[in-house]
This record gives C-alpha cells, structure tokens and sequence, in this order.
C-alpha cells in the first residue's frame, strides 16, 4: 500500500507539472487560474474523504509508558531527518530546477515537460522499493543508491550539456525522488514494532521533517538573490544528499524504536 501511495502522490505531481504551463499560456488562462484547476482537484479529494469520516473507529489497545517519548529517540530523528533531507531536495527539484534549466538554454514549456519527465520515470521506484526495502535485513544500499543517483544527475544539470544529456541527468533525479519517499514512508513500519510506535513515528517525521524541508527552497531564492548564481545553490544541493545519506543510512540499520526496552515501556 506504501508503494501505491507514493505512486498515486508522484503521477498526480507529475501531470500537474506538465500541464501547468500549457494551461497558463496554450489557453491564456494565466498562471493563477492553471493553478486554480487544481484546487479543484483537491476539492474533490476532500468530498471523496467525507463518508470515511462517519465510520467508526478501531482502536488498538497498545501497552506504553509516557516514560519512553518518540522525542527522545536517537533513531526516531535519524528517520525523521533522512526524511526532511529528502524531501528538502525534493522541493528544491519542483521550485528551482524548471528555472535552472532555462539558464542552461531549455524554454520554459520544455523545462516544465523535463520536470514531468523527472516525476514519470521515478514511478516504479515509488511502487518497487518499498517491496525491496521490506525483504531486505537493512536499507543502507537503498540510501546509497539514492544519494549517487541525486549527486549524479545535479552534478551533469551544473555541468549542462545537450537536451538529451539533461533528461538523463533528470531522469536520474526522478529515479531518485521516487525511490527516497517511498523508503521514507516505508521506515516508520520497518523501525517500529507495532501500529502505536509507527503512528508516533510517522507525526514526528512528517511535522518536523516537511518543517525542515520547507527551508529548502526559500534558502535557494535567498542564494540566488545574493550571488546572482546558481552556483551556491548547487553547493546547498551537496550539502544536502551528504546530510540525507548521513542519517539514511544510520536510519536504514537493521533495528526498531526502543529495541533495548521491554515491549510495556514503549511510547
């Protein structure tokens, strides 16, 4: 289901990165209304979500002392930054890099279509690697994998090169966004020994990891308002993967949340 998720999540990104500009420009809406057809989208979302909310709850009852708190666990910030750090690079992707690529010669439709491309071609490592990371003892190769893969397509996006070299680099950043959410998502059931600790877990993860991913893009205009480069901004990218590798593979290890506790002083 994580791989479903991810992948729905992905393709409707995808799409909206794709159409966003034709829309705006093709049909004259203007960028305010292409944007708005996707509220509408959401709206429908929210209508979808209604009757689930008039079914009733289950509960599991699950022994835990306020003693142990998802807070204080060393391994609980390792995947909740590995999860900020990717999602970080993420945004950065869908914020900057369509404009990246116009100063490397791409147009603007064409930029938007190789963001499409990126969110495309990362699609089955969406629905893959959370199959992959489930069957495996650890998931440091699988972090691995997705730090080379980003620091490969950034480091040809700075060196530029032809159309057809860039959708490689691109598509080498898609691979790599698909593959990072997805392992991100398959942590909080894979470090956790049941459905409480993984509820923690995951609040914990998302609030202060897309706290922190949020920094991503608002660091990156900064830069480029003070350098009039992009250069500085690759340097953040770096900085970036090492940092989300760094924590992945500490969260990728072979354990789960309060491993050294017995099961009644989990919280």
């Amino acid at each position: 289901m994580t791989g479903i998720y991810t992948m729905s999540m992905a393709l409707m990104a995808a799409l909206a990165s794709g159409v966003s500009i034709p829309l705006a420009q093709g049909l004259n809406l203007g960028w305010e209304k292409s944007l708005a057809l996707w509220a509408i989208l959401s709206g429908g979302a929210v209508l979808a979500w209604i009757p689930q909310l008039r079914k009733p709850k289950r509960i599991a009852q699950v022994s835990h002392s306020p003693s142990s708190s998802i807070w204080s666990s060393k391994l609980a910030w390792q995947v909740t930054l590995f999860m900020g750090f990717q999602s970080c690079i993420f945004y950065c992707i869908i914020a900057w890099i369509p404009e990246i690529l116009v100063t490397r010669g791409i147009d603007v439709p064409m930029a938007g279509w190789l963001l499409t491309l990126t969110q495309v071609v990362g699609l089955p490592a969406t629905l893959l690697v959370p199959i992959l990371a489930g069957r495996l003892s650890n998931q440091k190769g699988i972090v691995l994998g997705i730090a080379f893969l980003y620091a490969a397509g950034f480091l040809g996006i700075y060196v530029g090169g032809s159309l057809g070299f860039i959708s490689v680099y691109m598509m080498c950043l898609g691979v790599a966004q698909g593959a990072g959410i997805s392992l991100s998502l398959s942590l909080f059931g894979l470090r956790s020994q049941n459905a409480y600790d993984a509820a923690n877990l995951s609040g914990m993860a998302q609030s202060a990891g897309y706290l922190l991913a949020a920094l991503g893009p608002l660091l990156m205009g900064l830069f480029f308002d003070l350098f009039h480069s992009w250069s500085p901004s690759f340097f953040l990218f770096f900085a970036m993967i090492l940092a989300m590798g760094v924590f992945g593979v500490q969260a990728g290890r072979d354990q789960v949340l309060f491993q050294s506790e017995p099961e009644k002083l989990r919280a």
